[in-house]
């Protein structure tokens, strides 16, 4: 069962609830300036998916399985191999793009900019005689993230 969310202050400092208390401040703060581009953001209106398939799903997925795992591999293999599911698991969380897009684009309201469908798309990098280019990685991201301002450092 869900733990219920607890606003952060002086007397909870379990950082989950400061991420979360985090999280909901941008929100608001982008549904106070630009509700419409806020709930773009949310829903993740974005061009096509192939074949029905969306990654932020699969990754969705993939965590249901990685849980049913850390139970298995912890009963038949003990504290390092539980380790190393969770460092799997955490490297998918850091790499999911999903999730550093819907921020993007909170931030991007809260600076007054219009939805984009890839909030990054400048920072991919080309490769020779390839159609897709690199994609930038989660640090990158995070250094050229719309947010960076000090408008919303102060969220």
């Amino acid at each position: 069962m869900p733990k219920a969310y607890v606003r952060p202050g002086p007397q909870n400092s379990d950082p989950r609830d400061q991420c979360i208390g985090r999280l909901d401040s941008v929100l608001q703060a982008a549904w106070a300036l630009d509700s419409f581009g806020a709930l773009w953001a949310i829903l993740r209106v974005g061009g096509m998916e192939d074949a029905n398939w969306d990654p932020f799903e699969e990754s969705r997925a993939a965590f249901e399985d990685y849980n049913w795992m850390l139970d298995r591999v912890r009963e038949e293999r003990g504290d390092s191999a539980t380790r190393r599911v969770r460092l799997l698991m955490y490297c998918q969380a850091v790499e999911m793009s999903a999730p550093q897009e819907i921020i993007a684009n909170l931030l991007r309201c809260i600076n007054k900019k219009s939805h984009a469908v890839d909030p990054f798309a400048d920072l991919w990098r080309p490769r020779k005689r390839k159609v897709f280019g690199i994609p930038p990685s989660a640090a990158m991201k995070v250094q050229k993230s719309p947010g960076s301002g000090r408008r919303c450092s102060s969220l």
